[in-house]
């Protein structure tokens, strides 16, 4: 399947991206038209639709190569980055029953190590860099209460933040609450009560104060979403679907000053959006 946005402006069509998918739903080749450079991208997948390769190019020439490994579960088990067909990056994975080690090397030099010990709910992570701790990240899971709790502290072992996840069965979470080094809340998301997606979210720091409020149909799809500081407005963005639930038109206006807080609906607007926007999406099956 092909698409093709086009960037609508006083009723005149720009191409400004184009996707290409497998059969099986896998974007294979994406390429942003407007950009400088001309950016394109290439995957390919294997039969478990795992990305085992992938290309980026800059007006035509190749910038990013790697190549992807895994286990019989899926797993990750090498990430290697290629320059000029040499390689020079490698991350390499490795699962033992306690948790997992992450080593990334460049040319033949360790450069960072990540240590996780523990399972999904309670574990420690302590990356280092050069050989030293850059910080630590510890998780406890209260099955009682059914309330997650990270803490991350730095290479001085001071608490820099903290993350409150909490869940209404084993698997569902309801809500995140995120706070700072003085256990001030920052950011609040929260979910439907099935926790299928997002219904809210909110960012709070001293001098502002921000929400933003999504709206989905009965299909799941986010149709609206509202970017407000302080009771005001500052940008929307509306979809509009097919029947196959694909995004066939939207629009919306970006404020440049809270844009940062602004998760977007379709990650090709990191490139394309300025503060008005207006797009149309075209398929060929």
């Amino acid at each position: 399947m092909k698409r093709k946005t086009y960037q609508i402006e006083e009723e005149e069509s720009t191409l400004v991206y184009e996707e290409e998918k497998d059969e099986r739903g896998n974007v294979v080749y994406f390429k942003f038209n407007t950009t400088e450079p001309l950016m394109e991208n290439y995957k390919v997948f294997d039969s478990k639709n795992q990305v085992i390769e992938e290309k980026e190019f800059e007006d035509g020439i190749e910038v990013g190569h790697y190549t992807f490994e895994y286990n019989e579960n899926g797993d990750i088990l090498c990430n290697r980055y290629l320059v000029n067909g040499e390689l020079f990056q490698e991350i390499k994975t490795t699962y033992h029953d306690n948790g997992h080690e992450i080593i990334t090397i460049q040319d033949g030099v360790e450069i960072d190590k990540t240590i996780v010990e523990g399972d999904y709910q309670n574990h420690t992570t302590t990356t280092f860099e050069n050989g030293k701790i850059i910080d630590t990240i510890i998780k406890e899971h209260n099955p009682k209460l059914n309330i997650s709790k990270t803490n991350i502290y730095n290479d001085e072992n001071t608490l820099m933040s903290s993350t409150l996840e909490h869940y209404i069965n084993e698997d569902t979470i309801i809500k995140i609450q995120e706070f700072d080094n003085t256990n001030t809340q920052i950011r609040e998301i929260n979910y439907d009560n099935e926790g299928n997606y997002v219904i809210s979210y909110q960012y709070r720091d001293l001098e502002d104060n921000y929400q933003v409020i999504f709206e989905f149909d009965e299909r799941n799809n986010a149709v609206s979403k509202k970017v407000e500081n302080e009771n005001h407005f500052n940008s929307f963005h509306t979809c509009v679907y097919d029947d196959k639930n694909r995004i066939i038109e939207e629009e919306g206006v970006r404020d440049a000053q809270y844009g940062y807080v602004e998760y977007t609906i379709d990650n090709y607007h990191e490139y394309l959006i300025d503060s008005y926007f207006h797009f149309k999406h075209e398929y060929e099956d």
